[in-house]
């Protein structure tokens, strides 16, 4: 979906530090979560993991790693 046009502005593109910072801020409290899943490519995944754990995250996390292939055709 990150390639998808959304409304509003944070959910535009890829998830990444600056967006779950503000996510953090604004719709979750980071000491609520008890658990978290990301699935997306693996430096997604780190950054992810990384901005969740500075946000104050203490929950599991559950990933899922993957790769895109450039120029794959179905």
């Amino acid at each position: 979906m990150s390639r998808e046009p959304q409304d509003m502005e944070i959910f535009n593109g890829r998830l990444d530090a600056p967006k779950l910072r503000q996510l953090a801020r604004q719709l979750f409290d980071p000491l609520a979560v008890d658990e978290a899943y990301v699935c997306g490519p693996g430096d997604m995944v780190n950054i992810c993991r990384e901005a969740l754990a500075a946000a104050g995250v203490t929950a599991p996390l559950h990933f899922e790693r993957f790769n895109t292939v450039i120029g794959a055709t179905a």
